[in-house]
């Protein structure tokens, strides 16, 4: 069936429903969510409607639409009405003014003495704020256009604004950890430090307001300042300067909403004129059935024009947190009158890094992903200003940017200031960081990047890392790999991440395993059990259900196959509805490969289908003794050919020893992916982050310490196997 939130043909529907919608047709059994209406709640608030099935009518000033989700008023309440979300009518009762007024002037009046006395005492702690202020004020001048340079000199922040960021929030990097653990306490973690952010509109966006404009942006509620707006020069096709996007911290990025049909050729504009040679997008074209951005770039191996500008897609590698696409930007020729070509020989690389671990509607699941995405990058040549863009350009680009300028300024300093940081960028562009749970996550990075940072590595130097941590330290009598393990690697906090496989009437069965994230796709292992006796068929049923097509057994130390498997060539095993037919076996040293031929009635569809299996049985690892780390990548390499031969990637793995070898194959087939594409690795972070999936998995650091081994030898191999995946 379709996941919650999508239904219809291939699931490409999308409803925002209370409770499920009908995986068929859509339709809610109950309300819509706030900001929906419509049979599947597809259709969002129109006007001056919000909230639940858009029941509630907003009140803004001027008539202005307010938030479809909240009924919140950017602009302010119109006449009459006040409010967070303007919905309560002012009155006015005569009887209590009598009442009230002598006694309010009383109090405006001892308030009045008690600000003075207050004043008086913080002109000096005011004059060393402006000062520190100033400090930071001067990096924008630099990164503003001179003709736009006098707006932002003539405004200053609000003084109440000043004053509430700098109350705290620089905190030692040695206080961090401590600190975010108490605000995970809370029931909403860091909703007070969100709401101290300022949440109005700060700065001039009249250039994004004019009607030759407006119909460039792609929400009308999320447009650039003026003084830090990238302008465009005009050229042979737009005389337009305007796009959706700003400068951000001195020029280093540029945070720009997502391309749109009308503004593809604006964007390509902007990378050519900026001479950018990097892009991180962190939303993809279509989610949930719905276009989110314009794929702005030619499919694979294919060249496609953007008003003079062409853009040719050279190729695309997926990795576990991002997909790496790679083009060559050029112009078509202007011919001078002396006939030579102004833009013949100018060409360059551009390269687009899509991180994939940003769900919809939420933040990644690990802080992990964002890091290994970071780690990935270093070895790339990113000539700044780098673009960042989702949809809007403000909730995941803003965090982004954030966490990348706080993770810069931590490898420097002592102290870190998560708020003054989202407060600068919401001065160069609006909204920047939407949501607390952005927030939260912002806090997450920096905690993980501080246990764990110390642990980059170039991948050439993981042999000498390996002889280094294996050597025992004398205090403690106990090796440095051992102190990792024990103390960083072990006292993971465990994320429930199991899973019970249930298949319609197959209540009664009980699949146990864990999903993870693989360098071809998401979820493109399932780590599970091997099937107990007579339970092979609704093994069978939810793998297919599931779409795992490529099946890897460990062999059981008594030397028996799985009981699904059929013994002999052409054979045929009936397993409930399931008839399975051996097509072909052939052992290859260290498994044995089989193809399956699955045929059974599928009653929903009333119609008779047919799957192909790929079964790999393990024969190199039957006792508890590791194999050669030879064999286990070549058995890695294996599953690879595979995959890259088949449009279905995923792969279960299952075994009898509660996933201590599926899962330690699957961390090295993961780990084989960073080290021949990657300049640097994190193998602590790597396994922490599975150890937080299914903490039986490296159970030990034994286990560890094969998983360097496997490192070490593969780095002696890298070219080999560098060659292998090109």
């Amino acid at each position: 069936e379709c996941s919650k939130g999508s239904f219809g043909q291939n699931c490409i529907g999308s409803c925002h429903c209370s409770l499920p919608c009908n995986h068929v047709s859509g339709s809610c059994p109950g309300d819509c969510d706030a900001g929906y209406t419509g049979f599947s709640c597809q259709k969002e608030c129109e006007g001056d409607r919000f909230g639940v099935n858009c029941n509630s009518v907003c009140h803004c000033v001027d008539n202005k639409n307010c938030s479809r989700r909240n009924g919140i008023c950017l602009d302010g309440c119109a006449a009459g009405y006040e409010g967070d979300n303007c919905q309560q009518e002012k009155t006015t009762k005569n009887i209590l003014v009598f009442i009230l007024v002598p006694l309010l002037l009383f109090v405006i009046l001892a308030m009045g003495i008690v600000a003075a006395i207050w004043c008086w005492k913080k002109k000096k702690i005011a004059k060393r704020d402006k000062r520190v202020r100033k400090t930071s004020e001067n990096m924008y001048s630099e990164a503003i256009p001179d003709d736009t340079a006098h707006i932002y000199e003539d405004i200053q922040m609000k003084e109440s604004e000043g004053v509430c960021i700098n109350k705290i929030t620089s905190l030692p990097q040695s206080n961090l950890q401590n600190y975010v653990a108490q605000k995970k306490q809370e029931v909403e973690p860091f909703n007070d430090e969100f709401l101290r952010l300022p949440q109005t509109v700060l700065l001039p966006y009249t250039e994004a307001t004019k009607p030759e404009n407006s119909k460039k942006n792609l929400h009308n509620s999320i447009l650039p300042y003026d003084h830090s707006r990238v302008k465009l020069q005009p050229d042979e096709i737009s005389s337009s300067d305007y796009i959706n996007a700003n400068f951000i911290s001195n020029q280093r990025y540029i945070a720009c909403q997502g391309p749109t049909q009308s503004t593809l050729t604006d964007f390509w504009r902007m990378i050519w004129q900026l001479k950018c040679n990097t892009i991180i997008a962190l939303k993809d074209t279509i989610t949930s059935g719905k276009m989110m951005c314009m794929q702005y770039w030619p499919d694979e191996e294919h060249t496609e024009s953007f008003g003079t500008i062409r853009v040719t897609h050279i190729n695309t590698r997926s990795h576990t947190t991002y997909i790496h696409r790679r083009f060559i930007i050029s112009k078509t020729g202007l011919y001078l009158q002396t006939g030579a070509c102004q833009y013949e020989n100018e060409s360059w690389t551009i390269d687009q890094f899509f991180f994939r671990k940003w769900p919809d509607h939420d933040i990644p699941q690990h802080a992990e992903y964002i890091l290994d995405f970071k780690t990935a990058l270093k070895s790339k040549n990113i000539t700044y200003p780098l673009v960042v863009h989702c949809s809007a350009g403000v909730g995941r680009t803003g965090t982004y940017i954030c966490i990348d300028i706080l993770l810069n300024e931590m490898l420097t300093g002592e102290s870190v200031d998560v708020l003054a940081c989202v407060t600068k960028l919401r001065e160069e562009r609006m909204h920047m960081v939407q949501k607390r749970t952005q927030l939260e996550f912002i806090y997450d990075v920096l905690v993980e990047n501080i246990l764990t940072k110390d642990y980059d590595i170039d991948v050439s130097n993981i042999p000498v890392e390996f002889s280094r941590i294996k050597e025992t330290d004398n205090s403690t009598s106990v090796s440095i790999l051992e102190h990792q393990f024990q103390g960083v690697i072990k006292q993971v906090q465990l994320h429930d991440m199991s899973i019970t496989l249930k298949e319609d009437e197959l209540a009664n069965f009980d699949m146990n395993g864990v999903f993870i994230d693989g360098p071809s796709c998401e979820s493109e292992f399932l780590v599970t059990e091997t099937p107990r006796e007579g339970k092979a068929a609704y093994f069978l049923k939810c793998l297919i259900n599931k779409g795992y097509l490529n099946i890897v057994a460990f062999l059981d130390p008594s030397g028996d196959p799985p009981n699904y498997l059929p013994r002999t060539l052409n054979e045929s095993v009936k397993l409930g509805q399931y008839l399975l037919e051996l097509v072909s076996v052939e052992d290859k040293g260290i498994c044995i490969c089989s193809t399956l031929k699955v045929r059974f009635h599928n009653k929903k569809m009333s119609r008779m289908e047919e799957y192909e299996i790929n079964h790999f049985l393990v024969t190199i690892w039957v006792d508890e003794n590791y194999p050669s780390c030879g064999d286990v990548l070549n058995l890695s390499n294996m599953l690879r050919t595979r995959q890259n031969e088949q449009f279905n990637k995923k792969i279960a793995i299952h075994s009898r020893d509660n996933f201590y070898k599926s899962g330690l194959l699957c961390v090295i087939h993961i780990l084989k992916d960073a080290i021949t594409s990657q300049s640097v690795i994190n193998i602590v972070r790597l396994v922490r982050l599975i150890k937080k999936i299914e903490p039986n998995i490296i159970p030990d650091c034994e286990s560890y310490a094969y998983i360097w081994e496997v490192a070490e030898y593969l780095q002696k191999e890298s070219l080999l196997y560098t060659n292998f995946m090109q």
